[in-house]
């Protein structure tokens, strides 16, 4: 299928406007669809948005072990991610708008510039995290651990979200990785 696609694009290169005898318009019209031919018998993950190679939206990731992995600028928008692990993986500049990470483990993991927005943090473990940079919603109260994590320069709303994620107990200790204690991140008024 792609040397068909490469087939189309060399077609258009070498087919000007006065060898088809055609109007400009028509031409383009034939331009346009050939491109369209080919563009759609490419496979879903040429088209991949973030980082290149294979993205995840939408897709059933349950129990998927992502640990160790380099996943820099990856989409997980609506992935059904519950009880997956992603210990020690580089996840920096990845989308996970909308996801259920029910159970999810990230921990050590880099979420240097995520979007956690909208999801469901219910019961997920944060230790030894670098969430800096991030955007975040209210549901990283539900997270189940949430120690020794850098929340530094991070967007957290709404904005009472920080006063109940410093009521916690578990918000406290020094990131291992970063070096930034948990409670200065958050900038908590102990």
């Amino acid at each position: 299928m792609l040397n068909l696609c490469v087939f189309g694009v060399l077609l258009l290169v070498a087919l000007p406007v006065h060898a088809l005898r055609c109007k400009p318009l028509v031409y383009h019209k034939i331009v346009s669809n050939i491109l369209a031919t080919s563009f759609a018998l490419l496979p879903a993950s040429s088209f991949a948005v973030s980082g290149g190679g294979v993205d995840y939206a939408t897709a059933n990731l349950r129990s998927f072990n992502f640990d160790k992995q380099q996943l820099i600028n990856k989409d997980f928008t609506q992935a059904d991610a519950v009880g997956a692990t992603f210990r020690e993986s580089n996840l920096k500049g990845s989308r996970f708008y909308r996801a259920n990470l029910k159970n999810v483990d990230f921990s050590s993991a880099n979420l240097n510039g995520v979007s956690l927005e909208d999801t469901d943090l219910s019961d997920a473990l944060f230790k030894d995290t670098v969430l800096t940079n991030s955007y975040l919603s209210g549901s990283i109260v539900d997270a189940k651990v949430l120690t020794n994590v850098d929340f530094s320069d991070s967007i957290i709303n709404p904005p009472q979200t920080v006063a109940r994620l410093c009521a916690r107990s578990d918000v406290a200790g020094t990131n291992p990785i970063t070096g930034v204690d948990t409670r200065e991140s958050l900038l908590c008024s102990d």
